[in-house]
């Protein structure tokens, strides 16, 4: 007998909680001084360590104890099929060929932003970008469940709302509007396929367009030596529609890069 499918629906992301942003300034704060500081030099100790150096799995491992949803286990099982998998030299390539202030440009109308949205996923595949027309979701978490990212019908307005959030948050803390787009992008989920990687351009394109030069994240590899715990974090913070826990993983990562490049690991 077929099993029968159930539908986690997630809401059309993000839904933003001034007070909860609050509770994480000093956080948001020094993580984004600690961009700053990032030189030329020291940037290139991240694309070094991001190309040759091994990765460790349990390195940079978050606890993910605390998680109560499904969707853990089965992330962090996979981390090992691609552990050699890197991505962050030619993200960073793609991202230092497109035009300067694209991404404040692209804020100005809801065209523009649509545009620069699928510019980036365009950088990925030969063929052009459009949005979905049908609906999506991820493969069964275990006893029939999916979860089911926004209705087709609904994601433009759900993408319009992310451009009014980062408007918003763009000019008094970049490094959060980085990490609301990249969660936005995620939760939103406007192509088929490829919206991991538009998520992590557009993360690093605000910090390179709106913090400094060479404020750049290699989030692919981050993920993978910590047996996927942004994945997981990011899913606990569409679950409960709380930002901390996706804030507090892209934040970590970010004091973990810095080490990175002082030679501290």
């Amino acid at each position: 007998m077929k099993k029968e499918t159930k539908y986690i629906d997630l809401f059309p992301f993000p839904y933003i909680d001034p007070f909860l942003l609050s509770n994480c300034i000093s956080e948001l704060t020094e993580s984004q001084n600690l961009l700053k500081s990032i030189t030329k030099k020291k940037f290139e100790s991240i694309i070094e360590w991001s190309n040759t150096k091994p990765i460790n799995s349990g390195k940079y491992f978050i606890d993910t104890s605390p998680l109560i949803h499904r969707t853990a286990h089965s992330l962090s099982i996979n981390f090992d099929q691609r552990l050699q998998s890197r991505n962050s030299t030619s993200e960073f390539i793609k991202i230092k060929k497109l035009e300067n202030n694209l991404y404040k440009n692209s804020l100005s109308s809801r065209n523009r932003f649509f545009y620069m949205i699928k510019n980036l996923h365009s950088l990925q595949f030969k063929n052009g970008s459009n949005f979905r027309e049908i609906d999506s979701s991820t493969g069964d978490l275990g006893g029939g469940f999916r979860l089911r990212y926004p209705r087709h019908q609904f994601f433009e307005e759900a993408l319009e709302n992310l451009r009014e959030t980062l408007i918003a948050n763009t000019e008094t803390h970049p490094i959060s509007a980085a990490i609301l787009a990249y969660a936005g992008i995620l939760a939103i989920h406007p192509f088929v396929d490829g919206n991991g990687r538009t998520a992590r351009l557009l993360f690093n394109l605000i910090l390179m367009q709106e913090i400094s030069d060479f404020s750049f994240i290699p989030i692919h590899e981050l993920n993978i030596s910590s047996k996927s715990s942004i994945s997981i974090y990011l899913r606990e913070s569409l679950f409960t529609h709380d930002l901390r826990p996706i804030i507090f993983s892209l934040t970590s990562c970010i004091k973990c890069t810095h080490n990175i490049i002082n030679n501290q690991i």
